[in-house]
């Protein structure tokens, strides 16, 4: 997922002319948004947010996940006000 999101991202450019290919890149970029954020709440859900030993949080990796799954959810309320 991280590949193809990456790809994506690569391929989503303002310079693009064609409307089904960018709204075909939109729409595959908010569904693995999707995923990355389903998967951090069975994360959370399973491991616990911060406090314990081996905590959703404490892993960097996880870290790295989280912020990526905020600046998602961020992208996604900014484009919705946007697009009003």
């Amino acid at each position: 997922m991280i590949a193809l999101n990456s790809l994506l991202l690569t391929l989503d450019q303002p310079s693009l002319e064609d409307k089904y290919q960018k709204k075909t890149i939109e729409e595959m970029l908010f569904i693995i948004s999707w995923i990355f954020i389903i998967e951090c709440v069975v994360k959370v859900i399973v491991h616990g947010f911060y406090w314990g030993n081996k905590t959703y949080i404490k892993d960097p990796w996880n870290v790295l996940d989280f912020i990526i799954v905020i600046f998602s959810v961020l992208t996604m309320i900014l484009v919705e006000l946007i697009d009003e």
